[in-house]
């Protein structure tokens, strides 16, 4: 598996400082902290209040010279006099867009107290953005620049909220990003963007977009790790990889929506990879997007963990899981370790486009409920799979259950080949049982220990969906 993904440090002063107590009945919700922005025992999104006690928050930020300002004319005047090392401490107010030079910090008490319309930082390293409202202009970080961007809030930008250049880098900590009229934060060829205890939500645009320009073809992936983060009701894709490397871990995806507005109707699903990109998730939940819950498309992909705890829970969506476009010739292989698919719509789990190296592993996919999807010919038709396997597809299976599909249970459609041991039907299923259709003969997946026999027919006794749509390229 093509592996992108760079080490990091960890942020464990922040982590012991966000985290909730615990005592005999389990995790707390933190102090202060609105209820949908806990994840875990920790509390996402910009913190209320000030950040420090004092009147200049230049704690923890390594200043050669710290410049206080109060309004437009003397932030302007120390901008123009800034180099590397300057701290410049906003008092509270309202300022217009900043351009700080390399290296150059700016710092505010809180979001309710400090904003400004926009920064730009110049490419350079060892900057820290805190404590500070951001308007419509939101936060661009140039070519090969560096910052460090805590307890932050992006409302209202007229592009992306946070828009990350080429070869940047950025480490994004408490903060929130909303309502931006593109996507919520962009990253490009070689950025690197790492997140933490942060919110992304009701983005116009896909709330992490992350793409190389020049696809599997790609010199220098963007690479982007999400820990301890919540991406809800952002429209066209909750998070979006073309040829990029993301590490998510304790990460929800909720209430991804379709286009609105400039991108009405495309989209909808919560997780994208794509394009040569390289998934790596666990403790992950993906639930009630409007499409498909995580799509897979000619990529790499390892979801869960083989410890089984935490799990990955992909919920309520139209469409659990799909993979397709899967190669081993890439080399790509998709994991699925630990995953529970419940309550999804038309189809729990998916594998179709010639998919080779599709693992599933101590899986459950339940309740998958009855959704109008476009079939191949024309038209819609009701289904409801538990297990969808298509299109000369290779799947091999250990431990997967399923129960309560309302179609069928498994279902394989024409040759397939791979293999299903310990596979248990519950719920009703027992009878539906495993199904392969359009079958005169050929490959066939083994049926090994604990797995039930394999029931054929030339006749396609099921219409075939579509795969789901994925999200446009060139937004």
């Amino acid at each position: 598996m093509r592996n992108f993904l760079r080490s990091i440090g960890g942020l464990s002063l922040l982590a012991a400082l966000l985290a909730a107590p615990s005592g005999c009945g389990g995790v707390q919700e933190p102090a202060g902290c609105p209820e949908t922005d806990e994840i875990r025992g920790q509390c996402a999104g910009v913190p209320q209040g000030a950040v420090c006690a004092g009147d200049t928050c230049t704690s923890g930020v390594d200043c050669a010279e710290t410049v206080t300002v109060a309004d437009d004319a003397s932030l302007e005047a120390a901008l123009a006099s800034a180099a590397a090392g300057t701290c410049i401490a906003l008092a509270p107010g309202s300022y217009g867009a900043v351009s700080l030079p390399g290296g150059v910090s700016l710092l505010g008490r809180s979001a309710e107290s400090v904003s400004v319309q926009g920064i730009t930082l110049a490419p350079g390293t060892g900057a820290v953005v805190r404590g500070i409202a951001v308007g419509g202009g939101g936060i661009e970080v140039q070519a090969d620049g560096a910052a460090r961007i805590e307890s932050v809030r992006v409302s209202g930008a007229s592009a992306a909220g946070l828009d990350v250049a080429e070869g940047a880098s950025v480490t994004l900590v408490a903060s929130t990003i909303e309502g931006s009229a593109r996507h919520g934060i962009a990253v490009a060829d070689g950025a690197m963007v790492t997140m933490e205890n942060t919110i992304l939500q009701e983005n116009d645009g896909p709330g992490l977009w992350a793409a190389c320009s020049a696809d599997c073809d790609c010199a220098a992936p963007p690479d982007v790790v999400l820990k301890s983060s919540i991406v809800r009701d952002n429209h066209i894709g909750g998070i979006v990889l073309f040829g990029a490397a993301a590490s998510l871990e304790s990460v929800d995806v909720t209430g991804t929506l379709v286009g609105d507005d400039w991108s009405y109707g495309l989209g909808g699903g919560g997780i994208t990879a794509a394009a040569c990109s390289d998934l790596t998730a666990k403790d992950l939940r993906v639930s009630e997007s409007q499409s498909y819950g995580v799509l897979v498309d000619d990529s790499a992909a390892t979801i869960g963990d083989p410890g089984g705890e935490p799990g990955v829970e992909i919920t309520g969506n139209v469409v659990g899981l799909w993979a397709q476009h899967i190669s081993q010739s890439a080399p790509q292989t998709v994991t699925l370790d630990g995953i529970t698919l419940d309550g999804n719509a038309g189809v729990g789990l998916g594998a179709d486009g010639d998919t080779v190296g599709l693992i599933v592993c101590k899986t459950a996919i339940t309740g998958t409920s009855f959704a109008d999807l476009a079939v191949e010919g024309f038209g819609t038709q009701q289904v409801g799979d538990g297990l969808l396997w298509l299109g000369g597809s290779e799947i091999v299976i250990d431990s997967l259950s399923v129960g309560g599909s309302a179609r069928a249970s498994v279902l394989i459609d024409g040759e397939a080949s791979g293999s299903m041991s310990n596979v248990t039907l519950s719920d009703g299923d027992e009878a539906k049982g495993v199904v392969q259709q359009s079958y005169t003969g050929g490959s066939q997946p083994q049926a090994g220990a604990n797995a039930p026999a394999i029931t054929t027919s030339a006749d396609g006794l099921f219409a075939i969906p579509d795969a789901p749509i994925a999200v446009p390229r060139n937004l």
